[in-house]
């Protein structure tokens, strides 16, 4: 559930008020299945949760928000032959939704990033999970997966495919070391090229738009000049940027990288890949293997002959590693084209087979935003500092809120900023984020 901020007096009343409101005029749908699932409270005083909940109709589910008025809202990914029993074996479980969880808190790169800017950062990964992963390379129809905003700092897909239910926790367990390119074989992600004479007609101009595609900014740029057919075969050479699987991810995750390490100098670009690689914890990465590889990019030309042929000319005679290509550069490619369920909670959500999500449709009891479903081509456009707003009520009326820290959001069309200390007039849902986060309290009378 991660950390919730403890309310009191006047700020606690007009939290659990809004909540009330939010659940009478907008109750969320019951998900499938719901009566094979549990439900469960997190309430706004006092400690710990209320379990093994069943609900036999929507109508009881309606009525028992309006009388506990949660402040979180969970339903259990599995279904039970007997979804309220208050011992786990007992329920007797039958199977269970796939979960994917993505939180901006477990994410090596959010650090140093203000919150939109994790929320932005979280929703780029997220999106590489459902188009890259669900939909290409699991084969998933967007019928077959329901996507949500947390309402706090990351995203859910619900796989609710039939197929996908009996899967155990370690066939579950798989599918993550998949997203993060575990157990593969680097050695297999460079091939022996071949001369241009064995190429299949096209196979090259459709490996140039299949990259186009991928990042049009890294469209392979035609260098004037040919190269040897004897240096062709001795180099390694990437698969096509369409091939199925890691294949080619790992050759549009170099693309990728590629295209920001050409708007930087060979200074620049070394201190980056050491960076990234220290990030992901490839300790094998030298400075000099660093420095190599950003030269041969940037100043001897060697980019513009990857973009050409798919040949990676970068490595030294003599060197250790994959055909002169140091493993540690070929590793770090690996790891950025990866999806990392890491931390506390993202690569147990999807392994366990019990757990316990946000309802789509419910309120986030740490910002007042809607755990907010989402269609996956509204996936892009979303912003949850807009669109997850809670709607208001009061139709424009406005809360004194005594900041406690200075902040600064965009908050749907406006921007809240203050100092610590200031009293702000605020509409319902803006004064509510910064109240449930810890950030303001109550100043004035409670809104009715």
């Amino acid at each position: 559930m991660g950390k919730t901020v403890a309310l009191s007096g006047p700020s606690l009343e007009l939290a659990r008020a809004s909540f009330l409101e939010y659940y009478r005029s907008h109750p969320p749908p019951l998900p499938s299945r719901f009566l094979r699932r549990e439900f469960a409270y997190a309430p706004f005083s006092g400690t710990g949760m209320r379990r093994h909940l069943a609900m036999p109709s929507a109508e009881v589910f309606h009525r028992s928000l309006q009388e506990e008025v949660p402040r979180h809202l969970y339903y259990s990914s599995a279904y039970y032959e007997d979804p309220a029993h208050p011992i786990m074996v007992s329920k007797r479980w039958v199977g269970a939704d796939l979960i994917f969880d993505l939180d901006a808190d477990h994410l090596e790169d959010a650090g140093g990033l203000d919150y939109p800017g994790q929320l932005e950062l979280v929703k780029r990964k997220f999106r590489v999970l459902v188009e890259d992963y669900l939909l290409r390379d699991f084969g998933l129809d967007a019928t077959d997966v329901q996507l949500a905003f947390s309402g706090g700092r990351g995203y859910h897909a619900h796989v609710h495919k039939e197929s996908f239910l009996g899967l155990s926790s370690a066939g579950r367990r798989e599918l993550v070391d998949y997203l993060g390119g575990g157990g593969v074989d680097l050695s297999s992600y460079l091939y022996p090229s071949e001369s241009l004479e064995k190429k299949a007609p096209g196979r090259r101009a459709a490996a140039k738009a299949a990259m186009e595609a991928t990042s049009p900014e890294a469209a392979p740029v035609r260098s004037k000049a040919r190269m040897p057919k004897s240096t062709m075969n001795e180099l390694p050479r990437f698969p096509p940027p369409d091939a199925p699987g890691w294949k080619g991810r790992f050759s549009r995750s170099f693309f990728e990288l590629l295209t920001g390490w050409e708007k930087m100098s060979v200074a620049e670009a070394t201190q980056d890949i050491l960076a990234r690689a220290k990030r992901r914890g490839i300790e094998t990465m030298r400075p000099g293997d660093a420095f190599t590889v950003a030269r041969a990019l940037l100043e001897e030309g060697k980019a513009a002959k990857v973009r050409e042929y798919l040949v990676l000319d970068v490595g030294s005679k003599g060197k250790t590693g994959h055909r002169g290509v140091p493993i540690s550069f070929i590793e770090l490619i690996l790891a950025e084209g990866a999806v990392l369920l890491q931390g506390e909670t993202d690569a147990p959500v999807t392994t366990d087979i019990h757990r316990l999500i946000r309802l789509p449709g419910s309120l986030h009891g740490g910002t007042g935003f809607r755990v907010r479903p989402l269609e996956i081509d509204e996936l892009r456009e979303f912003s949850p500092m807009r669109d997850a707003l809670l709607p208001d009520p009061t139709h424009g009326r406005t809360v004194e809120v005594r900041l406690g820290v200075a902040v600064d959001y965009p908050l749907g069309e406006q921007r809240v900023k203050g100092a610590e200390g200031e009293v702000l007039s605020l509409p319902l849902p803006h004064a509510l984020f910064l109240i449930l986060r810890g950030e303001g309290a109550l100043d004035g009378p409670r809104v009715p």
